[in-house]
């Protein structure tokens, strides 16, 4: 459906009075009756066909669908949503975004604080793929740093250092670790305390092994996810976020 500028200024007048109204009920949160119609501030979990998963500012999750005429929120997206019965609920309003990810021109993620481009020396890192990353997120004005992982194949791991001193000489972090024998995770730890986070890199560079790593108890999160949706554990192939124990949260996005 085509909007006309008129309606689009509407529908976007509408999201800002409930984000304002959102805004006054959080002030005075220890009013809110969690069992009233009363818009509630949240985040976007995941996403899975015309439903959403959202977390409320006290931890609680939400199975919501969409109001009309709002677009498609994706995981990230903060939101204003309504309760209704049985933790479910109807998202009223999507907050503007501070940045977006897309992959092949779809959108995957909103308002994430630092990408990391994840490459391993096996499959032997390339230069041509990791300036093409970081000139992405350039373009994207998103915040990319480097983790090389499999640091424990490295027969000469002073030239790797070297190689990746041109990334430093430019401003990027670049983290070496060892998934494999937890060399300098509490690095990587404590730069990704308090922020939203997602990994980005090719297949086999080590990625799942990482996120297991950081996050120990996954599979129990992504059970309960699994419950909510009440959609089995394939719905975990949607992109979703999760909480990092040390601090901080990554979202987790296959592919």
């Amino acid at each position: 459906v085509t909007l006309t500028r008129r309606q689009k200024w509407r529908i976007e007048k509408i999201h800002s009075e409930r984000i304002a109204r959102s805004n006054r009920a959080s002030k005075n949160s220890e009013n809110i009756d969690l069992h009233s119609t009363q818009e509630i501030k949240g985040r976007v979990i995941t996403r899975y066909g015309q439903r959403q998963l959202v977390e409320s500012i006290d931890k609680q999750l939400y199975q919501c669908t969409d109001r009309r005429n709002i677009g498609l929120s994706v995981a990230g997206d903060k939101v204003v949503f309504q309760k209704t019965d049985n933790n479910e609920g109807v998202v009223t309003a999507i907050q503007p975004r501070t940045n977006e990810l897309k992959r092949q021109k779809k959108l995957i993620a909103a308002n994430i604080d630092q990408l990391w481009l994840v490459v391993a020396l096996e499959p032997h890192y390339e230069f041509e793929l990791i300036d093409r990353y970081l000139i992405m997120a350039e373009n994207e004005n998103l915040p990319i740093n480097i983790i090389v992982n499999k640091i424990e194949l490295a027969k000469n791991l002073e030239q790797v250092s070297k190689d990746f001193s041109i990334y430093k000489n430019i401003d990027y972090q670049v983290h070496f670790l060892s998934v494999k024998e937890e060399h300098n995770l509490d690095s990587l730890k404590s730069s990704l305390s308090d922020k939203t986070h997602i990994f980005l890199g090719q297949s086999g560079v080590g990625k799942s092994s990482l996120i297991n790593t950081l996050i120990p108890d996954l599979d129990l999160r992504v059970d309960e996810i699994s419950t909510k949706t009440k959609l089995g554990r394939h719905t975990t192939t949607n992109t979703t976020i999760h909480h990092i124990p040390s601090g901080g949260d990554l979202i987790d996005s296959p592919g």
